[in-house]
Order: C-alpha cells, then sequence, then structure tokens
C-alpha cells in the first residue's frame, strides 16, 4: 500500500465518477484551500446516518468552523440557524452559557427580536427569575413568594401616591392587589371617637367634640369671625345666657346699654351727633335752666337779634359781639346822665362802619378794609408838632414833608415826583430831584432817563437800557438779554439755555452753542458771498469738511487728504505732482431690506413704478423692462437692480452687493438670469428651448437675497 499519494501540479485533481460515468466528486485545491465538492449530489461526512452537510455544491456555505471551538460567518451577514421545527435543540455546559456576549438581541419564538432577550410564549421556571423590573400588571403570576425583599425595592421619592396605585397584600393566604384608595377608606373607618372619617377623607367633628382645654391660649384670632356682616359689632346681652350675639350699626348710629342688653340708636332730640363725632345742640334748646347761675359766663361769640343790657357793670369777655345791621352800639357816659359819648353802627356804605363822636382819640387803627377819611388832611404826627400831611391834590395824592415844603406827588395818571417844591403834574411816571443811589438793585420795566449820573453799587436790571455811553459796566447779565439796533436786528441771550442767538431783518440767521457756530435752520446760511469772499480758511489737525449729513465727506489725516461716500470729478485737468494712488471701491455685505446696496448706481431710463430689489434689462427706446431670459432681447445688454420706484430718482445698481426682493439659492451658488419675466435670479441655469443661460452674480445669503451683482457681458443660448 503506497504511502503517500502525491498530485502534481498543485492545480490538479482527484474526480470520483458513477458507473454511468458521470462525476460525482471533485477534490481539487484552490490556492491554499482544498476544496471537496459534488456537482450532482451532497457532500457527506460521516456514515450518512448522522446527517451532517456542508454546502450543497453550488451556493456558497460562508461558514467557518475555527479550531476554537467558534461556528461563525464569514462576515458576511450570514443567518446560522441551529435546528428545526421538528428538532429539540440542547445547550450545555458544565459553566456559563452565553448568548449574544458581543451584544445584541436574543430571540426566543421570533426572529426579529427587538429586546436583548425576547419570548413569544410562556416562560416556565421551578426556581427564582430574578430581574431588575418586571413589566405588565401580574395577573398571570402564580406561587409568588410570601417573602419580598423591601430594601431592594426603590423608594417611591417625590412623586406621591395616586389613588389608583395598587399595593400587594395576603388575603389569608392568597396574594391579591388592594387600591391606595381603597387602604385609605379602610383605615378611616377604624377612626372614632370624638371625630370619624368617611371614605375619602372627609373628617367629621361629633357635637360636643372640641372642650375649652381643647383649645391653646390665643389660637382663636379675629381671622375666624371673618363671616360677621358689614357694620357689626359682637357683643353679649345680659339675657344671652352666655352666647354672644352681632348687633347691626348703621351710619350715625352707638350702641347704648339698659342693663339687659345694648341696643343701635342714633342721637336725637336736642343734641344730635355726625358720623365723624360732631355733637350739635339744636337751636332754642339752651335756656336759665341750663345755664349755671352762681359763676360768670364766658362767651367766646355773641349775637343777638335784641338789646343786650345789665344793671351791673359787666367784668365778663366777649370774643365776638355781633350786632345786626339795623342796631348800634353806644358807649354810655360814666356819671349819673347817662347819656351817650359816641354810636359805632353801619355805615351807608356796604362793609363800612361809622363811628360818631364829639372827639375820637385812637392809638394803633388796624383796618382789613377801607379807611375813609372825610376831612381834607390826613395828618400824622402828635398835636402842636410838625406833622406829615396826606391830602389830595389835582386829581391825585400829595405827601408833604413835616419839615419843609417838599413834596411826593402821585398823580391819577400813575406819575409820580419826588423831592420838588411843586405839585405840578410831573408828566413823568418818575421824575426825582436829586441823585438816585442804590445800594442793590435798580429794576425797571420801561425806561430809565437821566441827565445826569445814575449810580448802583448793585446791579442795574432793566428790559431796556439806552444811553449815547455806557462806560464802566463790568458785566450785563440776564436771562431775557437781548442786544441789538432793534428789535429785528440783535444778539439774543434770552431763547434758550447755552445758545446765542444772531438775528438780522427780524429773521434767526445763526446760533452759537457750546460746540459749534451753525445755522438756524438746515441750509439757511451762507458763508461769504460772490463779491464778499473770506481770504483764508483754517483748519485743525484732523478736519472735516461733511458734505450732506455724510453724504461725501473730506478728511484731513497728517499729509493725506481723504474723500469718502462719493468720487471726485474734474471738468478740467487733474494735475498731480507726486503719486496718484487709486483704491477700489470697498463693498460690504447688505442687510435685510430689499435693494440696500453697495456699488456703482446709474439715474437714467426716466422709468417709474419699478420693483426695488429686481432686475432690469435697459432696451432700446432708453427705458427699463424686467429683465426677461426666455428671449435674446429680453436680457441682452445693460441689466441694472432697481433700487426704488423711478429709475431717475432711486437710481440703477450695475455692479456690487445688494438685497434683492427674493431668495434666489444657497450661498455661494451661480446666480443665473430667470426666465417668465419675474426679474428674478435663480442658481438652476435656464433650461429650455432659445433660453439664455447668462450669469448674473453670487448668492452670498440663502434667506435673505443678498447677492454680489456683476451681470457677465457673454450669455448662451440654448438649443434644445
Amino acid at each position: 500500500m503506497a504511502k503517500d499519494v502525491l498530485i502534481t501540479p498543485a492545480e490538479g485533481a482527484i474526480a470520483f465518477s458513477g458507473s454511468s460515468g458521470a462525476g460525482t466528486g471533485l477534490i481539487q485545491s484552490d490556492g491554499d484551500d482544498l476544496v471537496i465538492s459534488n456537482a450532482v449530489g451532497d457532500v457527506l461526512l460521516g456514515d450518512g446516518a448522522s446527517d451532517v452537510f456542508i454546502g450543497d455544491g453550488t451556493n456558497n456555505v460562508d461558514i467557518v468552523f475555527e479550531q476554537n471551538g467558534e461556528i461563525r460567518d464569514d462576515g458576511s451577514g450570514k443567518t446560522i440557524n441551529i435546528g428545526s421545527k421538528t428538532t429539540t435543540l440542547i445547550l450545555s455546559s458544565s459553566t456559563d452559557l452565553t448568548m449574544q456576549a458581543n451584544g445584541g438581541n436574543v430571540g426566543i419564538g421570533t426572529s426579529t427580536a427587538g429586546e436583548t432577550l425576547e419570548v413569544i410564549g410562556n416562560i416556565s421556571a421551578s426556581g427564582f427569575v430574578s430581574a431588575s423590573s418586571f413589566a405588565g400588571d401580574g395577573a398571570g403570576l402564580t406561587n409568588v413568594t410570601s417573602t419580598v425583599d423591601i430594601d431592594s425595592l426603590s423608594a417611591l421619592g417625590g412623586t406621591g401616591i395616586a389613588q389608583s396605585d395598587k399595593l400587594l397584600f395576603s388575603d389569608a393566604g392568597t396574594e391579591k392587589s388592594i387600591t391606595f384608595s381603597n387602604l385609605e377608606d379602610a383605615i378611616f373607618g377604624n377612626v372614632s371617637g370624638d371625630a370619624t372619617i368617611a371614605a375619602g377623607g372627609a373628617l367629621t367633628i361629633a357635637d360636643d367634640g372640641v372642650e375649652t382645654d381643647m383649645i391653646g391660649d390665643e389660637q382663636v384670632t379675629l381671622a375666624k369671625l371673618a363671616h360677621a356682616a358689614a357694620n357689626t359689632v359682637l357683643v353679649r346681652d345680659a339675657n344671652s345666657a352666655g352666647d354672644p350675639s352681632f348687633k347691626a350699626v348703621t351710619n350715625t348710629q352707638i350702641l347704648i346699654g339698659d342693663g339687659t342688653g345694648f341696643t343701635a340708636a342714633a342721637l336725637s332730640g336736642d343734641v344730635t351727633m355726625t358720623n365723624g363725632g360732631v355733637v350739635s345742640v339744636a337751636d332754642n334748646k339752651i335756656g336759665n335752666d341750663e345755664l349755671k347761675q352762681d359763676d360768670d359766663i364766658t362767651l367766646q361769640s355773641l349775637t343777638t337779634t335784641n338789646n343786650i343790657s345789665s344793671s351791673v357793670t359787666s367784668t365778663g369777655s366777649f370774643g365776638h359781639v355781633r350786632i345786626p345791621l339795623q342796631g348800634e352800639l353806644q358807649i354810655m357816659n360814666s356819671d349819673a346822665s347817662s347819656t351817650s359819648a359816641g354810636t359805632i353802627k353801619k355805615g351807608s356804605v356796604n362793609n363800612s362802619l361809622e363811628i360818631t363822636a364829639t372827639n375820637l382819640e385812637v392809638g394803633t387803627l388796624k383796618a382789613s378794609g377801607d379807611v375813609t377819611v372825610g376831612g381834607a388832611n390826613l395828618h400824622i404826627g402828635a398835636d402842636n408838632s410838625a406833622q406829615w400831611e396826606l391830602m389830595s391834590h389835582n386829581s391825585g395824592l400829595l405827601f408833604r414833608s413835616a419839615s419843609e415844603s417838599k413834596y411826593l406827588n402821585i398823580t391819577d395818571e400813575g406819575n409820580v415826583l419826588m423831592g420838588k417844591n411843586s405839585t405840578a403834574d410831573s408828566g413823568h411816571k418818575l421824575q426825582v430831584t436829586g441823585d438816585i443811589s442804590a445800594s442793590g438793585f435798580i429794576s425797571t420795566l420801561s425806561h430809565i432817563t437821566s441827565s445826569g449820573n445814575i449810580s448802583a453799587s448793585g446791579t442795574i436790571i432793566s428790559n431796556d437800557i439806552t444811553a449815547d455811553a455806557v462806560t464802566g459796566v463790568d458785566s450785563i447779565l440776564n436771562t431775557g438779554l437781548k442786544i441789538g439796533r432793534d428789535s429785528t436786528d440783535l444778539i439774543d441771550f434770552a431763547s434758550s439755555d447755552n445758545t446765542i442767538r444772531f438775528r438780522v431783518n427780524n429773521s434767526d440767521e445763526m446760533n452759537l452753542v457750546s460746540d459749534s457756530l451753525k445755522p438756524h435752520s438746515n441750509d439757511g446760511l451762507a458763508l461769504g458771498a460772490s463779491n464778499r469772499q473770506w481770504s483764508d480758511l483754517f483748519l485743525a489737525e484732523g478736519a472735516v469738511i461733511n458734505f450732506d449729513n455724510g453724504d461725501v465727506t473730506l478728511t484731513q489725516t497728517a499729509d493725506n487728504l481723504t474723500i469718502a461716500g462719493g468720487s471726485l470729478s474734474a471738468s478740467g485737468d487733474f494735475a498731480v505732482s507726486g503719486t496718484a494712488t487709486v483704491t477700489t471701491n470697498k463693498f460690504i455685505k447688505t442687510g435685510n431690506t430689499d435693494a440696500e446696496h453697495q456699488g456703482d448706481v446709474v439715474f437714467l431710463g426716466g422709468t417709474t413704478s419699478m420693483d426695488a430689489g429686481k432686475i432690469y434689462h435697459y432696451k432700446s427706446d432708453g427705458t427699463w423692462e424686467l429683465a426677461d431670459a426666455d428671449a435674446v432681447a429680453n436680457c441682452d445688454g445693460l441689466l441694472a437692480v432697481a433700487l426704488g420706484a423711478a429709475s431717475d430718482t432711486n437710481g440703477m445698481l450695475l455692479r456690487g452687493t445688494v438685497t434683492l426682493d427674493h431668495d434666489p439659492g444657497a450661498v455661494g451658488d451661480v446666480l443665473f438670469l430667470a426666465t417668465g419675466g419675474t426679474g428674478q435670479a435663480t442658481a438652476t441655469a435656464p433650461s429650455g428651448n432659445t433660453d439664455i443661460v447668462r450669469v448674473v452674480g453670487y448668492c452670498l445669503d440663502a434667506s435673505n437675497g443678498q447677492i454680489w451683482f456683476n451681470p457677465d457681458n457673454t450669455f448662451v443660448e440654448v438649443s434644445a
């Protein structure tokens, strides 16, 4: 017998043929693999009774039997079935039996397990089934152990117990469930004594169940009486057997006791009282019987329509004595004649008092009303001495000095003469013979006219000072000060604080404020004129010349002069002795407002009713139309974005950043002119027959219509 069988070359094979000559088996090498195959039947390992099959001779098996005991696929994701519906499969191990050691789900009774272990059907165990939690209502549980490790269960925490929550209990050895509501009712039913609890938790205190000893000191507060009706008082009548009651007290009423109880009543009769505590005694209710007889009566006020008389000297004091209009007060002599020395009564003029006496001596005279002197003059001073005279003279009032014949004369026209020995009308509001001197202010609302000096150590305050020359004035300060030729040509310090206003020809022309000299109104004042030119203009370092509130600015910095906001144009030659540096425009991304822009703008075309933010085509007649990529005639030549309703007024953007009225695409997209006559841009190139593909810019924002607009001068016509 041969010891070895060598087949060379390596790609050789051993072929088995049946009696018919057909090949029934093949053993051959494939690279480093030995392949056993049978094109017409099975490849059997064993005696045939063990039914061990590997491969079907046609399809790839893709099963690997590792020498370490692992049976797996070759990594191609095959499903390996062990057993069948008619096969009893036993998995046993002397140690641990692990399923899905590397993760995944295990299904028993299912091929699509959705859990780590999913079992379709019943699970039966003769021992314990251990799990961190169970799902379901437990209705099918039997032979549940009588002991539960409570410490191993999770605490309830702060979720609270619901009425429908269930608890497990043993009913005479039979495990049953009970709701928390049922447990409450059972516990409440065992409560007895002075208080009981009904099912649901309603607690009822029995009649006479609360005794005084049960109430703590100071535990009954006024809040417990909140049910008392409005305007009531809690009292206890003597016949109420110790029970308090509420008494209603209405407007102006008070509680009055009679020994058996309280009654709410208002004061009435001779005396009444308001709800503010004001007590009033009715008229004609106090007579002699009510007055104290043996002592003096002091009156603050006495009003009578009859005479007041007395047989003795009055020693009382009166706050007021009121005498009716038709009455009088008589002053009687002290002798026995009982004759009147004078009377005081109402005068013939309303609100006047007439005093009649042979002689009237007055020490200090005070009057809040009029005092009329019927004589010619009023003399002020003691008898037999130099007196001041107050007299009526020449329809005016004249004061004459007690020492010499110099007067203060006030006329009915309001003219005043002082210090002159004449009673004639001066014809001036104030005429003073002599100097006027003041240690304080001299103030007037009109003119001060003087042929001599007006001197003051303080301030002279006037609305109008007129003089040929004013000297020696250190300061003129007045919040209402105006200095000028007249009211139409002046310097105004009074218009507002921190502002000096210059008025010419009754028109406010210029204002000087704390930091600038400026025209009173915008564009209202020229600096110089064609025939009155300034010689030189000197500006500080960093000075700015600003045109139209920032539209164009001319700024000096060191040795440079910068124009911003516009361009420099020259109708003649523009000569540069040094280096001329031209910088390109600086374009920034626009905002969210339609037609907001930075770039080159033209004002032409005369087209109105345009939509800001749309793209327009410049026609051969010099007007604008909505651009349309449907035809060459509507999109060749000049394209621009409308910046408003009118091309001449609002302008047309030829190139730059601009915000369209629509969102043409995503950031960075190449934008084409759209079809349909909408004047829009699109990120999709037109593809219809005769459509025009023309690049108009690039998208800068996906949601706000912001683009870089720079139409290409070339385009392509689609032929589809």
